[in-house]
């Protein structure tokens, strides 16, 4: 997962994804959805997000993976919503936030803050 957010971050998508495929776990394919969308393969992205809503159907899929996908897709709107919620699920890798560069995205939108603010990461 950690080679895979690094590809991303030297926007080397197709090691990202070359990275990312065979991993079923759902963050994983979370990442790999928003690999594929970065690299402009958007088919390849929505069909990964079609394979996560299927498993979320016979298994618990933290939000969170929802929302990678949908920051790679540029869906800020679905990202922040599926944030909120994975906080609500106290998915433990949401408190990197802050610091984590895959989210620079969403930074300049002043949802951001609150999403920090209901992590009590700021005041």
């Amino acid at each position: 997962m950690y080679k895979g957010l690094l590809c991303l971050q030297q926007q080397d998508y197709d090691s990202a994804v070359e990275c990312l495929q065979p991993a079923r776990l759902p963050l994983i394919m979370g990442l790999l959805a928003a690999a594929y969308a970065r690299q402009g393969n958007r088919l390849q992205a929505k069909k990964s997000i079609e394979v996560l809503r299927r498993l979320a159907a016979t298994q618990y899929v933290t939000p969170l993976a929802e929302a990678l996908a949908a920051i790679g897709l540029e869906d800020f709107d679905l990202a922040f919503q599926s944030l909120h919620e994975a906080i609500d699920h106290k998915t433990n890798i949401v408190n990197l936030l802050a610091v984590e560069p895959f989210f620079q995205p969403l930074r300049t939108d002043q949802r951001f803050t609150k999403l920090l603010k209901k992590l009590k990461l700021v005041s």
